[in-house]
C-alpha cells in the first residue's frame, strides 16, 4: 500500500461544501532498518492533528478543518468545509502525528483547492 500524502490528489472545496471527509493513509516500515514506510517499525499512531495553510502560508485551520483529526489504524481522517473568509486557491493540509513510542513527526499532506464558485 502506498502512502497517500504526497500531494498526488487534490480535494476541491466549493461553496456549500460542508464537512467533506478527507483521509490520509500511512504505511508501517517493514523492519527496523527498512525505510519503506511513514510509521516507524514497532510503533503505531496514537494521535494526529491536521492543520491547514492558505496560498500565502497563513494558518487557516480554524475555518477550513471543521472536523478534527481522528486516527483509525494507519489512517488519519478529518473534514474540511468551505467558508466565505477563505481565500480561493491551493491550500495545504499537514498532519502532526504522535506515535505510541512518543515520537512526533509532521507530514505535508493533501492539497485542497478552494474555489470561489
Amino acid at each position: 500500500m502506498a502512502d497517500d500524502f504526497e500531494g498526488r490528489e487534490i480535494v476541491k472545496v466549493r461553496p456549500n461544501t460542508k464537512d467533506y471527509p478527507v483521509g490520509m493513509s500511512f504505511s508501517i516500515c517493514s523492519s527496523e532498518t527498512a525505510n519503506d514506510g511513514a510509521i516507524p517499525f514497532g510503533t503505531t499512531m496514537s494521535s494526529a492533528v491536521v492543520k491547514a495553510y492558505g496560498p500565502t502560508g497563513a494558518d487557516v485551520t480554524a475555518i477550513l478543518v471543521t472536523i478534527p483529526a481522528t486516527v483509525q489504524g494507519n489512517t488519519v481522517k478529518c473534514g474540511v468545509s468551505w467558508h466565505e473568509k477563505i481565500v480561493p486557491g491551493l491550500h495545504t493540509l499537514t498532519a502532526v502525528l504522535t506515535f505510541a513510542s512518543g515520537h512526533i513527526y509532521e507530514f505535508d499532506l493533501k492539497r485542497v483547492l478552494v474555489e470561489a464558485h
